[in-house]
């Protein structure tokens, strides 16, 4: 009788009066009752008692209803019960500011239930309260689960003026390209240059070219004393980003000082180089950033983390097996007949490809496995390090950072007067122009907040690789408002080229379902 007022006062938003009703209800049961029934009435007062924002007693109702159902033993018939307690529990845990407790019993509320939208959305809250929302708590910008279908996005919690900056954001990882990295002296893990700028001269230049004298050295800038790996070539800027860095490179240095031989980076590039025979070489950079993150898990399960936690962050990236991505590439640009797979035109080079990220996979595997034996064999599979490669190309963006030679003509310019800063550019143009012009620090890099925008084809933000950064600065991005945004408004940007942008309509919505695995619904889309 309790238990029916209980449900008809909750009903009718009387959170207070089907608490008591509740209350009363299970005092009822106690002499005689049902285990599950005493712990369906503590569920249900718990429901009652989140209302009320009350989450220490909803809490503690919810434990004493999951203690009630052990006592009851297991049953099919109390999945979804079980489901739903550990939904109440994350609540709870979440009003509690209790962020990483409420992501696990959310998680344990998915593993009786599967398909449960609720379970699955307390996940996605908890992921953005735990890991995005402390990144962005300084600028006028949040992250917020949009829906099912959209997952993630920015909003803007201001009002943000045309030109502003909304956050700057350094990546999670990045990687240099082996172009750029072949004419400067950057950090192996954040590309900040390192050294006098005379060196970096001489590495732009070649070591047999003129010499590189600085016709006013005061206006230099000089990086920190670069800290060089003992067994490789990798040379990091500050002991920070060096022990930083040694989640990953422990596992792929080349030790290619001390001749050792069989270790990931030194097996990894030749298999590479021949399986990219018929690929753009710059396409490797996914490859080898994908390694960098495949260590970092695996170093991290080998100091006996849990891979749902050692997986994370890079988990929360978009994620699609990247030989998907270049068969619906394929399939979407050589359309044919409807014939099998392996007689489509574009099987065998798809599956070069996909035997590249086989090969890749194994060498990785082969590598980490002697490290690191007790590792779940999943980790180790070409499956998952297709899904990784997929995150990479998905999410990455274009990194770079000035090189100290434009900064030191600027401080010229200030301090010297224009006219010798164009004496100091005309003395070394041609000699850096025969060597390809100013060497920037250029690569990718995966970055957290950033990979949570959408795209649009009339979009309100963008990118900035190159802003004004002060010399010898870290590789970051920039997210600067094209436009005056409003507070609530979502933020986006252009996933296309400009190129790509100015295509019609049907191409352009055609571009993004092959490239991302959407269907465009943008204003600029939907109003064509």
């Amino acid at each position: 009788m309790s238990r029916a007022a209980g449900n008809a006062a909750f009903k009718a938003g009387e959170f207070e009066a089907a608490a008591n009703a509740y209350a009363a209800a299970i005092e009822e049961l106690r002499n005689g009752g049902l285990a599950s029934e005493v712990a369906i009435c503590l569920s249900n007062k718990a429901a009652a008692l989140l209302k009320l924002r009350r989450f220490e007693n909803a809490l503690s109702d919810v434990e004493a209803a999951c203690a009630a159902l052990n006592y009851a033993g297991e049953s099919e018939q109390l999945v979804p019960l079980q489901a739903k307690l550990r939904i109440r529990k994350g609540e709870a845990l979440s009003g509690l500011q209790r962020h990483e407790a409420a992501l696990v019993a959310f998680q344990e509320a998915l593993s009786f239930d599967p398909r449960n939208a609720f379970a699955a959305t307390g996940i996605a809250q908890e992921e953005i309260a735990l890991f995005y929302q402390p990144a962005v708590r300084s600028s006028p910008v949040e992250v917020r689960l949009i829906d099912a279908a959209h997952g993630r996005g920015l909003f803007a919690r201001a009002r943000i003026n045309e030109g502003d900056v909304l956050f700057r954001e350094r990546p999670i990882l990045c990687l240099q390209h082996r172009a750029s990295a072949s004419r400067t002296r950057c950090c192996t893990h954040c590309l900040r240059y390192t050294g006098s700028l005379e060196e970096q001269m001489r590495a732009a230049v070649g070591p047999d070219s003129p010499a590189t004298r600085l016709g006013h050295p005061e206006c230099a800038i000089s990086g920190s004393a670069p800290i060089e790996c003992p067994s490789c070539s990798a040379v990091f800027c500050c002991p920070a980003c060096r022990d930083e860095a040694q989640a990953y490179h422990a596992l792929l240095c080349s030790r290619e000082k001390t001749g050792a031989c069989g270790t990931a980076i030194r097996s990894l590039e030749p298999a590479l180089k021949a399986a990219l025979q018929h690929f753009l070489t710059t396409a490797e950079a996914p490859f080898l950033l994908a390694a960098r993150i495949l260590a970092v898990i695996v170093s991290r399960l080998a100091n006996g983390t849990p891979f749902d936690v050692a997986a994370r962050p890079f988990s929360l990236l978009c994620h699609r097996p990247w030989t998907s991505i270049i068969r619906a590439q394929f399939e979407g640009s050589r359309a044919g007949p409807p014939v099998a797979l392996a007689e489509q035109p574009w099987y065998r080079e798809w599956s070069g490809y996909r035997d590249m990220v086989a090969e890749a996979s194994r060498v990785l595997g082969d590598v980490f496995q002697a490290q690191c034996p007790a590792l779940p064999q999943h980790v180790l599979t070409a499956e998952y390090f297709d899904e990784l490669v997929g995150a990479v190309a998905l999410n990455s963006t274009a990194v770079g950072v000035f090189h100290p030679f434009e900064t030191y003509l600027e401080r010229v310019g200030m301090v010297r007067g224009s006219d010798c800063a164009v004496a100091e550019q005309k003395k070394y143009g041609d000699l850096l122009a025969q060597h390809g012009g100013i060497p920037r620090a250029e690569g990718i890099g995966i970055f957290l907040i950033h990979s949570t925008i959408n795209h649009s084809c009339a979009p309100n933000a963008e990118h900035a690789i190159y802003r004004n950064e002060p010399a010898h600065q870290q590789a970051v991005v920039n997210l600067v408002a094209l436009r005056r945004i409003e507070k609530d408004d979502q933020i986006t940007i252009s996933y296309l080229s400009d190129e790509e942008a100015a295509a019609e309509t049907p191409e352009r919505r055609k571009m993004l379902q092959d490239d991302y695995g959407f269907v465009c619904d943008c204003s600029k889309c939907t109003r064509a």
